[in-house]
C-alpha cells in the first residue's frame, strides 16, 4: 500500500495519536516544510494525511514520537535543519495537534537527529539533539510541562559531525546514555553521563564501513540493552550485544540490501523478541531480520 505525504519525506514515526489503540504515522517532510499525520482506521489503511506547517526553509530532518508534557498524549518532536531549531506539536488526544513550539539551538548548528532520554536523574523526559553544523549534541532538560530548558553539556563536542544518534539505560546507572554515529568515520563512541548533563566518550565501537544509524534495544530477552548500527558501504548491520554495564560482546555482522540507511527495532512477528528492520537506499527495499 501507498499513501501521499508532503514533498521530500525524511523520516518516519509511529503512536496511537488519536487513543483508538491503532498505531498511527507521522512524516516529516523536508521540502514542503510540513508535518503530515495519517490515521490507522482499518487493518492497515490510513485516512488523508492531515498537514502541519513548520515554516519556510525549515528542511526537517527526523522525528520522534513521545508525551512531552505529561499529559497522557503523544506529542511529535522535529529537528528543523533549515531554521536552527526544533519543533514540538502537543497532541490532543484525537488526532489532532497544537502548531508547533520551537526551541532554538544555535545558530549554524543544523539539528539532524534527535533522541529521548531522561539525562539529569528526574523522572521527566528530556531530548538531545545532534547538530551537524556545530559538530555537538546538545540537551534540553523536561520539566514536564511542556516546557525545556537548553544545556551547555561537557564532553559532546566532537571532531566530526554527529550524523545519527540513539539514548537509553545501556549501564544501568538510572540515566540514558547517547550512542553517536558519525559522518564520514567507521566508528560509533558510547557516550556516559556522570555528572547531571556532563558526558565522557566510555568506548568506541569499530563497525563495518560508513555507520549511518543506530538504535538500541535488548536483542536477547537477557534484559540488558544493546546496540545495532547499519553500515551503509559494507551492506551490513552490526549487533553489540551489552553486558548491563556499558561494555559489549564483539560485533556480530548480519547482510542488508544495498545502501542501508536507517534502521528501526520493534516486534514484528508478535513472539516477544525484538526484531530489526532496515531501509536500503540503493537497492530500494526493506530488510527484516527476525530476533531468535
Amino acid at each position: 500500500m501507498t499513501f501521499s505525504t508532503g514533498f521530500g519525506p525524511q523520516s518516519v514515526g509511529v503512536g496511537d495519536f488519536n487513543n483508538d489503540t491503532r498505531l498511527d504515522i507521522v512524516v516529516v517532510n523536508s521540502y514542503s516544510n510540513n508535518v503530515s499525520i495519517l490515521l490507522q482506521y482499518n487493518r492497515g489503511f490510513l485516512r488523508d494525511e492531515k498537514t502541519y506547517a513548520t515554516g519556510g526553509g525549515s528542511d526537517l530532518r527526523y522525528t520522534v514520537v513521545g508525551d512531552m508534557n505529561d499529559d497522557g498524549q503523544l506529542d511529535i518532536v522535529t529537528a528543523n535543519y533549515g531554521t536552527n531549531d526544533v519543533g514540538i506539536l502537543f497532541g490532543l488526544g484525537n488526532g489532532a495537534f497544537l502548531n508547533q513550539m520551537i526551541f532554538d539551538t544555535g545558530v549554524q548548528s543544523h539539528p539532524s537527529c534527535i533522541a529521548l532520554g531522561y539525562f539529569n536523574r528526574d523522572t521527566e523526559l528530556d531530548f538531545a539533539v545532534a547538530y551537524g553544523g556545530t559538530m555537538t549534541v546538545g540537551i534540553f532538560l523536561g520539566s514536564g510541562n511542556g516546557t525545556f530548558i537548553r544545556q551547555i553539556s561537557d564532553g559532546i563536542h566532537f571532531v566530526l559531525a554527529p550524523l545519527f544518534i540513539a539514548s537509553g539505560d545501556i549501564n544501568g546507572d538510572g540515566i540514558s546514555e547517547i550512542v553517536v554515529a558519525y559522518e564520514n568515520s567507521d566508528n560509533v563512541d558510547l557516550l556516559v553521563t556522570y555528572n547531571n548533563v556532563s558526558f565522557e566518550n566510555q568506548m568506541t565501537f569499530s563497525n563495518g564501513s560508513a555507520p549511518w544509524s543506530v538504535a538500541v534495544g535488548d536483542f536477547n530477552n537477557d534484559t540488558r540493552l544493546d546496540i545495532v548500527v547499519v553500515n551503509l558501504f559494507s551492506n551490513d548491520v552490526s549487533v553489540l550485544l551489552g553486558y548491563g554495564n556499558g561494555s559489549f560482546q564483539n560485533q556480530m555482522t548480519f547482510s542488508t540490501g544495498s545502501f542501508p540507511f536507517s534502521v528501526a527495532v520493534g516486534d514484528f512477528n508478535n513472539d516477544i523478541r525484538l526484531d530489526i528492520v532496515v531501509a536500503n537506499h540503493e537497492s530500494n527495499d526493506v530488510s527484516v531480520l527476525l530476533g531468535y
